[in-house]
């Protein structure tokens, strides 16, 4: 019963968190969500099956390593890489930020599904509990040493240089722009993605003015046809190179 309540829980939360995030049609993007669900689902029954076996703390290290062992397999399978993992929620948290130097993000959602695992332990057995103490004590200890390790890293570290870095991204409404034209309608589209190719040359433009040495293009940003590609990445090339600055397209 706790399988399919927490599967439907999981399907109605990303149901509406990724609406307009994943294009694709209806029926594709309710697969998508049922299969997300029943692998979320599947990595919390894995953890309800095994640790209530193992003895003291050890019992909250297996959610982690079920999240992290989960995600690194599907996540090689992925056209999209490790988009959505849970470590890139602390990429403002500039301590933490460092462990990804020596673990790559994997020891960071490591230690945040760690941190839930912790706590559910104190819940389930209570603050008076030994095992639940020592779980407490573990995560704490590996917690302070790695913010400690972090902000060490970042306050030890020598500055060579510091430049401006500006990123660029269509508002929503002019992505889906090229979607009012008919399939067929090539001239339609490519007009459409003018439009827009030339929105982002302009802010890319204005942030330049600004000193910006770096423009960032945020992910799909550009749509082209594919007989239009070659010109957009001359226009490119030659819209950077006139600046003598960098556009990370």
């Amino acid at each position: 019963k706790g399988f399919l309540w927490l599967g439907v829980a999981f399907a109605a939360v990303n149901a509406v968190l990724l609406v307009d995030v994943i294009p694709v049609p209806p029926v594709e993007y309710a697969i998508t969500i049922f299969f997300s669900a029943v692998f979320a689902a599947l990595m919390f029954y894995i953890d309800r099956l095994l640790a209530p076996r193992l003895p003291g703390f050890a019992a909250t290290l297996v959610l982690p390593s079920v999240i992290v062992t989960f995600l690194y397999v599907i996540y090689l399978g992925n056209p999209f890489g490790t988009w959505g993992d849970l470590a890139y929620t602390q990429a403002s948290f500039d301590w933490i930020l460092q462990l990804a130097a020596f673990t790559g993000i994997w020891g960071i959602t490591f230690l945040m599904t760690w941190f839930a695992s912790t706590v559910n332990c104190v819940l389930e057995k209570g603050t008076r509990d030994n095992a639940a103490r020592w779980a407490v004590a573990a995560f704490a200890s590996v917690f302070v040493a790695v913010v400690a390790t972090g902000a060490w890293r970042l306050q030890a570290s020598e500055v060579l240089r510091e430049v401006t870095v500006a990123t660029v991204a269509p508002p929503q409404d002019m992505l889906r722009a090229h979607e009012q034209c008919d399939s067929t309608d090539r001239s339609c589209k490519r007009r459409a993605n003018d439009a827009r190719n030339d929105w982002l040359f302009a802010r890319s433009s204005e942030a330049f003015e600004k000193d910006a040495a770096l423009v960032l293009w945020s992910e799909g940003a550009a749509e082209v046809l594919e007989e239009d590609e070659a010109g957009l990445l001359t226009d490119a090339r030659a819209f950077a190179a006139e600046r003598n600055a960098y556009l990370v397209m």
